[in-house]
């Protein structure tokens, strides 16, 4: 019988660890990931932040969404307040967004960082995301997202959550936890620079 979280895990093995009857890989990754769980149990951790260049390819689908305009919980909320606040812009419909500087756009066209967020918000499949899409004033909606669900990211600067309230995450870089910007600004700046 076929384990779906194995197959999954392995497909995004780096190259060359993917020959036959190599699972090196996959015991390590298993073994991660079973470190990573007993770490968070028992804490309440709603984002996880890995601040350098990331060895394997993101998992990052190509930006086809369309904003739905069914009843679907928070996403919905979030997107349309996420594409209100960061792009200054106004969902008129799933398919028709009201730019103040490109007029009538359609969901394609909005920002890299606000499409990020809605990959972000929308996607299921345990994504890593390269935060460093979005500017810093995505910085509390990442928060927010992180607040709902499972969320990793990756970063090539050190974003400014400075005036993020309730700012908390776990640092995969080092395995240490964060629960004010001061701690992880220095959990970054631990990091070296070429890194980055």
């Amino acid at each position: 019988m076929k384990n779906p979280g194995r197959d999954r895990i392995s497909a995004h093995a780096p190259e060359g660890s993917r020959g036959e009857g190599d699972l090196r890989y996959l015991r390590q990754e298993v073994k991660r990931r079973r470190k990573e769980k007993e770490f968070l149990e028992g804490r309440k951790i709603v984002l996880k932040i890995f601040l350098e260049k990331w060895k394997t390819p993101f998992i990052l689908p190509r930006f086809t969404l369309i904003i739905s305009m069914k009843k679907n919980g928070w996403k919905q909320i979030f997107a349309k307040e996420m594409i209100r606040d960061v792009d200054h812009s106004e969902v008129v419909s799933g398919h028709l967004i009201e730019s103040p500087v490109l007029g009538p756009i359609p969901p394609e066209r909005l920002s890299g960082g606000v499409k990020t967020l809605l990959l972000m918000a929308y996607e299921e499949s345990g994504a890593i995301f390269n935060a460093s899409a979005c500017g810093d004033n995505c910085a509390k909606w990442i928060l927010a997202i992180a607040s709902k669900k499972d969320l990793t990211i990756n970063l090539h600067h050190i974003m400014d959550f400075s005036e993020v309230q309730g700012f908390s995450a776990l640092i995969l870089n080092s395995g240490k936890q964060v629960n004010d910007y001061k701690s992880y600004l220095e959990e970054a700046l631990k990091i070296p620079l070429e890194d980055y």
